[in-house]
């Protein structure tokens, strides 16, 4: 929507801003990509909050696609996105696998279920920069 732009043109220009929350704000999957374009010219944001913006599959496939090149980020919540589709859970894994600067990484409430959490799993032994990650509430159990 217009206010993601918004939100899009603040992180182009703002060079000294450490910390974005804009959790709940329905930016949807078209905000995620322009939030997602403006972290490439980003390089101050250590925080990023989109908890519960219905950002789904797109989203957060945006967001791992920049997060390959992006190198300051250190948090990220992506938690209630509705993004526990194959889809979402590959691009979860690129997030996991391909970035080096995130220590902390929010995925609760996205209906992630069993499947998704062992191949999360599975890439998260080779990670060694994630300090925490959160997923509660994801409909799942590790067996």
């Amino acid at each position: 929507g217009k206010g993601s732009s918004e939100f899009e043109k603040t992180l182009k220009i703002n060079k000294s801003l450490p910390h974005f929350d804009i959790c709940a704000n329905s930016i949807g999957s078209k905000g995620a990509e322009e939030i997602a374009r403006a972290l490439l010219e980003n390089n101050t944001l250590l925080t990023l909050n989109l908890d519960n913006n219905t950002i789904g599959d797109k989203g957060v496939k945006a967001m791992a696609q920049i997060l390959k090149k992006n190198t300051k980020l250190q948090n990220l919540h992506l938690s209630d996105n509705n993004i526990g589709s194959e889809k979402g859970i590959k691009a979860i894994e690129e997030i996991i696998s391909e970035n080096k600067s995130l220590q902390h990484l929010a995925l609760s409430g996205n209906n992630i279920g069993n499947s998704g959490l062992k191949e999360i799993n599975a890439v998260l032994v080779h990670n060694s920069t994630l300090i925490s990650i959160d997923l509660r509430w994801n409909n799942g159990l590790l067996e």
